[in-house]
C-alpha cells in the first residue's frame, strides 16, 4: 500500500494483501485416465476445490473424511484451496506426453509439518 507523503522524496509502502500465486504441478499426460479427465472438467468448470501436496518424507497416503483432506502427521503435507486455471500438454516424438498442470491458489496455503 503505497503510503508515500507528499513532501517525500521517494515512495514509501507498507505490506497489504498478500497475492495468492499459482502452483505448477509437472506430470507424464494420458487422456484416458479418469483423473486427467476429471482434471479438464475441473479446468472447464472453474470450480474452487480442494487440494492436498505431500512431501516425500513419509509414505502415509492422504485420507478424505466428509469431503475434505485430513491432515497427515507422519508425512509434511500443504493444504490450500484453488481452481484449475490451465493444463498445457507438449508433444515430442519418441516421448510421452507431458503436462503443466497451474492451479491458481485462492487463499492461503495450510501446512502441517511431519511430527
Amino acid at each position: 500500500i503505497d503510503t508515500t507523503h507528499l513532501m517525500s522524496d521517494e515512495r514509501e509502502f507498507v505490506g497489504g494483501f498478500n497475492n495468492p500465486g499459482p502452483i505448477t504441478v509437472n506430470l507424464i499426460w494420458n487422456d484416458t485416465l479418469a483423473s486427467h479427465t476429471a482434471l479438464r472438467a475441473l479446468r472447464d468448470s472453474g470450480e474452487l476445490v480442494e487440494w492436498m501436496i505431500a512431501d516425500s518424507d513419509g509414505t502415509a497416503a492422504p485420507t478424505v473424511s466428509g469431503g475434505a483432506f485430513e491432515p497427515l502427521t507422519t508425512r509434511t503435507n500443504r493444504k490450500f484451496t484453488g481452481y484449475v486455471a490451465d493444463i498445457n500438454i507438449s508433444f515430442a516424438g519418441n516421448e510421452v506426453q507431458r503436462a503443466t498442470l497451474t492451479i491458481q491458489r485462492s487463499g492461503a496455503i495450510t501446512t502441517t509439518p511431519k511430527v
